[in-house]
Parts: structure tokens; C-alpha cells; sequence
């Protein structure tokens, strides 16, 4: 049987009143058992044995909720490296299958979890792209009659097993129209459906790509996440792109959105996103461009390396520069908006955000330059992804809920991964408790406590689960 656990903090965070108060979590059975504040704790000490973790100062989060990332891609072997970053930075739960992509079929990343165990908890989108791709689809024609209805059947194994959603990379394929997008919603119509949607176009065109994100609410009825708004829209369209939300919310969709704090995304080469009309139209220049993984690595692109890469290692990953810094930081600050990493590396190449995208905000633009409180910043990390996606039983330190939490140093939290050293941990995270089990501690990853959430597990567990 295992013992009860006390944590004891002179600062846990409440996300649903956004402040900290000093007190004790009780967990036991992976579940938070009780909450003391205040002197209480002590009283129960002296009746009760408990195991007793008292952190000071530290503060005692609840698990970090990455509302968009990307899953390991899986192999034979039981390496997860952008699950262990993950938990590394205080992440928890991961939601994955963004992007209208998936590395594996969800039911391969189920099995595989299963035989290996995995470090955070996962929710899943299905991705449309992956799927449309497999059958044979070209990302620049449409998909109709009997190849749309096949591929919805597809999708819907997947919602079956428990996936909250459907994720459209439109930009990754520009001939998903918006017929094929409503006629395969309604095909796979069910209460719980959300919908999230990289959108179509960036820079100036992504005023048009949000209000086609948004139709796509207005015409579906369904929850929209718009992915990484900063890899879009911090060009100088940041506030108009906020106004077109702003709007739509008014009048009643339900419209949310996600942030990295980086000003550099990522995504393979041989995308649609670095194709010969984007390029010849400027949107990039190709000194902006990084390779990030694979034969080229590390180096800038040239226009030599850019046709080379695409035609010989189109799936390698390269990062691209050239977002607006500002536009990233005024995102960030929104009330509505939440962070999310958009994660994803292969092994020891990639993106640090990866690895560095929670405690660059809580370093960086909390303590260093003050752009939010901690509070804010901390509910934009836990309590607003679970409202969002309906996760009840995540989010916040509540009698009954898991034991999902993280404990940090607020005068030290700060990223440490960079473009040359994608996995390297953060500072300032003392330990990291998944489903109630010492998941992370010194930068290291202890176990495999996690666990895929089908939606149909959102609601709060009963007595006796």
C-alpha cells in the first residue's frame, strides 16, 4: 500500500483564484487526497503519518498543460525524448496529433505507450493531413466522393479510441478547401468534437486564414484551437488578427489560442510551407532558414542547400526566423492567450522550445521583464488548457483531481535549451509528480507515470476508480 504524501509549500498556487497561499496536498493513490491551508496542515501532522515534503518558498503548481505539441516519433526501442523534455519543463499532460499530423497511427503510439510507459500524460487530436496523405491524397487537390469517405472512416477509429478531435494543417496542405473540411466534420459530428487548425497562410494572409478558422466555428458549431499564432501572425498583423477573435467570441464561437515564446518556428523542408512559390514570393529569405535536423544540420541554408534539401531530405527538419519579438511578447500577455510549446525534436536535433518554452516565460518574461504576473502566467499553463479541452480532472489542486504537479523555484526558473543544445533542462524545477509518482527530480527523468486520457475520461474520477 503506498504511504500518504505530504507536500507542504508556504506558496501553492490556486489557477482558479490565481493566487498562492501556504498550505498542504495530500496525495494518495495518484490522486490529491486533501488541501490544508494555512495552520491546518500542522494539526493533521500530529494526528496523522504522512510523508512529509515540506519546499518552503518553492512553489507548488499544478502540472503544466501543453495545449499544443507534437508526439515522439516511435521506433522499436522505448527512447521518448520530447516526452522526457517534456516532463523535464513541468509539463504533464501533452496534447498532441497537432498540426493535422501524427508520427505513427494513434493506435501504434497507444501500443507502444503501453509496452514502454510514458513520462506525461497525453491527449490526442487525429490528424486529418496524415491520414489524407496515407491515401494517397495530393496536398494540392481536393479530396471528395468516396477517398473523403474512406478517409473519414479513418478519423473516426480514432475518435473511437478516445482522441478529443480532428487537427487541420491547412497551410501543409493548401488543397484542403473548406467544403471538404465541413462535409468531413459533419460526417464525424459528436458532442465532444473539437477542431484544431493551423492555419492556412502567415504573414499578411493570415487575417484571411483566421477568418476562415473562424467560419469553420461559426459553420461547425465545434471548439477551434488556432495553433501558434506567433509563427503566423508576428509579422505586424498581431492585433488585427486578436480583433478578428475578439469578434467572433462577441458573437458567440468558440474560438481559442496558443503562443510559444520564441520567435523562430519549425517544420520540414520539403513542406508547403518552404515551397518555390513561397520562396519566390519573399516570404522567406534563405538566410533565415536553419537546418535543424539530419545531413544539414546546423547550417544556413543557401539556395544551393534550400534545392537540395527538399529534393533529397524533404522530411529533415529546418527552423525559420523572422517573427516579430514584440508581436510575440503582446501575445503572450493576452488574457485569452496560452502557452504551448509546439514541440517536437528527434533525438538530440530540433527546436529548444522543446525543451524550454514554460520556464522561458516563467524566467524570462515573468521575473526578468515583468510582462506577467506569476499567477497569469501560470494559468495560462494549467487551469485555461484544461477549461478549454474540458480536462476536469487537470488544471488545478482540488481534493479528488490527479496528482499532476510541479514545484519550482520562481527566482530561478529559466530555460536553458538552445539551437545547439535542443534537450537541455531547464533550471529552477525541483520536482515534477505525475498521477502522484516522482516523475522528475535533479533534471532527471525517475518514471513512466503517465497515461493516454481518451475523452470519454475527461470527467472527474468517482470514489473507488
Amino acid at each position: 500500500m503506498e504511504e500518504k504524501l505530504m507536500l507542504k509549500s508556504s506558496r501553492i498556487f490556486d489557477s482558479e483564484e490565481r493566487c498562492f497561499f501556504p498550505g498542504a496536498i495530500i496525495v494518495e493513490g495518484g490522486r490529491i487526497a486533501a488541501l490544508y491551508r494555512g495552520e491546518e496542515a500542522c494539526r493533521r501532522l500530529q494526528t496523522e503519518e504522512f510523508h512529509l515534503i515540506d519546499v518552503g518558498n518553492l512553489v507548488i503548481s499544478p502540472g503544466f498543460i501543453d495545449i499544443h505539441c507534437h508526439e515522439d516519433e516511435f521506433d522499436c526501442t522505448a527512447a521518448c525524448p520530447v516526452a522526457e523534455d517534456m516532463a523535464r519543463m513541468g509539463v504533464t499532460t501533452c496534447v498532441a496529433g497537432n498540426c493535422g499530423t501524427m508520427f505513427q497511427p494513434l493506435e501504434n503510439f497507444l501500443n507502444h505507450a503501453e509496452k514502454f510507459g510514458t513520462p506525461v500524460n497525453y491527449v490526442f487530436f487525429t490528424g486529418y493531413n496524415e491520414e489524407r496523405m496515407a491515401q494517397g491524397n495530393d496536398i494540392y487537390g481536393p479530396c471528395r466522393g468516396e477517398r473523403l469517405q474512406s478517409l473519414v472512416r479513418a478519423l473516426k477509429r480514432d475518435l473511437d479510441r478516445g482522441a478529443v478531435g480532428i487537427s487541420f494543417g491547412l497551410e501543409y496542405a493548401p488543397g484542403i478547401d473548406r467544403e471538404e473540411i465541413l462535409t468531413a466534420v459533419k460526417a464525424l459530428d459528436r458532442a465532444e468534437l473539437a477542431i484544431s487548425v493551423h492555419i492556412r497562410d502567415d504573414k499578411e494572409k493570415s487575417l484571411a486564414a483566421v477568418e476562415e478558422a473562424i467560419e469553420i466555428g461559426r459553420m461547425t458549431g465545434k471548439k477551434v484551437f488556432i495553433s501558434h499564432i506567433g509563427s503566423m501572425a508576428a509579422y505586424g498583423q498581431m492585433e488585427r488578427v486578436y480583433g478578428l477573435m475578439d469578434r467572433a467570441r462577441a458573437e458567440g464561437i468558440s474560438i481559442y489560442v496558443d503562443c510559444y515564446p520564441y520567435n523562430a518556428f519549425a517544420t520540414t523542408i520539403g513542406s508547403a510551407v518552404f515551397d518555390e512559390q513561397s520562396m519566390a514570393e519573399g516570404k522567406f529569405s534563405y538566410e533565415q532558414i536553419l537546418f535543424a535536423t539530419g545531413t544539414l544540420a546546423g547550417k544556413r541554408c543557401t539556395e544551393e542547400l534550400y534545392r537540395k534539401a527538399r529534393s533529397q531530405f524533404p522530411d529533415d527538419f529546418a527552423i525559420g526566423f523572422g517573427m516579430d519579438e514584440e508581436e510575440i511578447r503582446w501575445a503572450l500577455a493576452r488574457p485569452e492567450t496560452m502557452v504551448g510549446s509546439d514541440g517536437f525534436v528527434l533525438g538530440d536535433e530540433g527546436h529548444p522550445r522543446t525543451a524550454g518554452s514554460f520556464p522561458r516565460v516563467l524566467g524570462r518574461y515573468v521575473r526578468q521583464e515583468g510582462l506577467l504576473s506569476l499567477a497569469d502566467a501560470l494559468a495560462k499553463m494549467t487551469i485555461m488548457p484544461a477549461q478549454a479541452l474540458g480536462l476536469t480532472r487537470k488544471g488545478k489542486i482540488a481534493p479528488g483531481l490527479d496528482a499532476d504537479l510541479v514545484i519550482f523555484d520562481p527566482e530561478t526558473i529559466i530555460d536553458q535549451a538552445d539551437f545547439t543544445r535542443v534537450n537541455e533542462p531547464p533550471e529552477g524545477i525541483a520536482a515534477v509528480f505525475v498521477n502522484g509518482k516522482l516523475a522528475v527530480s535533479e533534471k532527471t527523468v525517475r518514471g513512466r507515470y503517465g497515461e493516454f486520457i481518451p475523452v470519454t475520461d475527461f470527467a472527474p474520477r468517482k470514489e473507488g476508480d
